[in-house]
C-alpha cells in the first residue's frame, strides 16, 4: 500500500494534499525541481537539524555530475524544534538558504541596452504547526494550523516574501479517521525589480490564491477527492480563474 506523506498539509504531489504547487513545494526561489547533492539529518535534543549542499542548476533533464558546482553553491539549513501548546503537538522551524550562484539583475533588463547578474541570494523562512484537534489510539487522526512565511532578497531571487497558512490533516469527522482535508491561502511578493522591469510591456504582478479540498475514504484503498481553487495568478493579462477537480485514487 502506498503510504501518505508525512506532513499532514504540504507534499503529496498533487495527488494526496492540495493541487497547487505552492501548497505542494512552496517555491523559495533557490531551490531547482531537481538537484543534486548531499542532505544530512541531525536528531538532537531540543533541536533537530537539516543541512543540504547542492548544485544550484536544475538537473531534470541533466544527470551527468561532470559539472557540478560550476555555477556556485547553494546552502540550506532548517533548524526544527518540538513543542506542546494546550497539550497537544506543535513545532517550530527555520529554514535559511543561500546561494553563491549568479542570476540575473532584474533591474538591468530590456529596454536596458544590456542585461547584467548579479551575485548571491537568500531565501529565509519561519514554520509553525499546530494541532488544534488530536486522537488518542488513532496514528495520524489529527488536524491543526499551519503556516509558513519567508523572505528573501528580490534580485535575483524572484521572490522577496511569501506567506502561507491553513488548516488540515486526517479524521476532522472522528468516525472517519482515514479522511483528509485542507483549507490554504498563500501570497507570493513578487521581486518588485522584475515588476517594475517588465512594465508596461507585461502585466506582472503578486500572486495568490485560496484551495480547499476533501478526500474521502470510500474503502482503505479507494480515495475520491474534490478539489477547488480561487487563483490570482501572477500574469495580470490572464483572468482571475476558478478551478474544480475530482479525482480518484486505489492503492495498492
Amino acid at each position: 500500500m502506498i503510504e501518505r506523506p508525512a506532513d499532514p498539509f504540504f507534499g503529496g504531489w498533487g495527488i494526496d494534499r492540495f493541487m497547487n504547487l505552492i501548497f505542494v513545494a512552496p517555491p523559495s526561489g533557490l531551490v531547482p525541481p531537481v538537484f543534486m547533492g548531499v542532505v544530512a539529518n541531525i536528531r538532537s535534543e531540543p533541536v533537530s537539524w537539516t543541512l543540504m549542499v547542492f548544485d544550484p542548476d536544475n538537473r531534470t533533464n541533466d544527470y551527468f555530475p561532470g559539472d557540478l558546482f560550476s555555477n556556485g553553491v547553494n546552502v540550506s539549513l532548517t533548524a526544527t524544534t518540538p513543542a506542546t501548546i494546550a497539550g497537544r503537538s506543535t513545532s517550530y522551524a527555520v529554514t535559511a538558504n543561500y546561494s553563491t550562484a549568479e542570476g540575473t539583475d532584474y533591474a538591468t533588463l530590456p529596454p536596458d541596452i544590456t542585461t547584467s547578474t548579479k551575485q548571491g541570494s537568500y531565501n529565509i523562512a519561519f514554520q509553525f504547526t499546530h494541532n488544534l484537534q488530536e486522537t488518542d489510539g488513532r496514528s495520524g487522526a489529527s488536524w491543526g494550523f499551519y503556516l509558513k512565511a519567508a523572505v528573501a532578497d528580490g534580485n535575483p531571487n524572484y521572490v522577496k516574501a511569501s506567506l502561507i497558512a491553513g488548516i488540515g490533516g486526517r479524521a476532522l469527522f472522528f468516525e472517519r479517521p482515514q479522511d483528509s482535508f485542507g483549507l490554504g491561502v498563500f501570497y507570493y511578493d513578487l521581486s518588485d525589480e522584475l515588476q517594475d522591469s517588465t512594465d508596461p510591456s507585461v502585466n506582472f504582478h503578486d500572486e495568490s490564491a485560496i484551495e480547499a479540498y476533501y478526500s474521502w475514504a470510500i474503502t482503505p484503498w479507494l480515495l475520491l477527492g474534490a478539489d477547488i481553487q480561487y487563483i490570482n495568478p501572477a500574469r495580470g493579462d490572464n483572468d482571475r480563474a476558478l478551478v474544480g477537480a475530482i479525482r480518484m485514487q486505489i492503492r495498492f
